[in-house]
């Protein structure tokens, strides 16, 4: 602007605070070039469009990612896309959604239409139900489910030791020409939180061996948040 003008820095910067103000002009949150991009209303696909070509490989591999799928949750975001996406809300929406009468933060591509959002968020809702109500029958018929069984399934035991009442700690080797070990440890607990998370994140690291955390207790939210932070270490199975 002050190139165009003849303006000094100053000059311009007042200007366009003042114009900011008064609603006359629009400021983008993402800086390009060190600067942020000021546009007229109407403008603001053409304002997207610089910002896109801007973004570095994290920030378009975020924007790709939830452009991919329309939205997404705020927990269900990586670590590293927790830290750049505030800085992207020209191209990611946030908005906040009631979801079984909790509410959440979810992230959306800017020409998702919030219609459609709100479809699948139904939709979604009604598909749960239905899982829900065929668990309940499951449930009652199914006979008690045995660990040891199910460990068998993925390998061969090599190791077991009773920890304390209502955890047990076994050495598993999978089958096949790449065997690879696990940790694997049962919990008999109705919940497992984050805290559980972390022990298990802190065993895998101190053996360098990964671990699976076995129980017939479900993820609170936090842990469910954490598990995408440490799955590469750490594996959750339900019983």
């Amino acid at each position: 602007m002050n190139k165009v003008l003849g303006l000094d820095s100053f000059t311009a910067s007042a200007i366009l605070k003042e114009m900011l103000e008064e609603g006359l002009v629009k400021r983008s949150v993402k800086r390009v070039g060190g600067s942020p991009l000021y546009y007229l209303k109407g403008q603001e696909e053409r304002m997207r469009e610089m910002v896109l070509k801007s973004l570095n490989p994290i920030e378009r591999k975020v924007v790709e990612e939830v452009r991919s799928k329309g939205f997404l949750f705020q927990e269900e975001l990586s670590p590293q896309a927790r830290y750049v996406i505030n800085e992207l809300r020209d191209v990611l929406i946030p908005l906040r959604a009631r979801v079984k009468g909790e509410e959440r933060v979810l992230w959306k591509f800017y020409k998702v239409p919030n219609e459609e959002i709100e479809r699948r968020l139904k939709r979604g809702e009604m598909k749960e139900e239905v899982v829900r109500e065929r668990r309940e029958v499951v449930k009652k018929e199914e006979k008690r489910v045995d660990v040891e069984e199910k460990l068998r399934e993925f390998g061969e035991i090599i190791g077991k030791e009773v920890v304390k009442r209502g955890e047990i700690r076994y050495s598993l080797v999978t089958r096949g020409p790449l065997r690879q070990k696990y940790i694997v440890i049962f919990k008999k607990k109705s919940k497992i939180s984050d805290v559980d998370l972390n022990n298990a994140y802190a065993e895998s690291v101190r053996l360098k061996t990964p671990v699976i955390l076995i129980s017939k207790g479900k993820l609170t939210k936090k842990a469910k948040a954490l598990l995408k932070e440490v799955r590469n270490l750490v594996h959750f199975i339900e019983l």
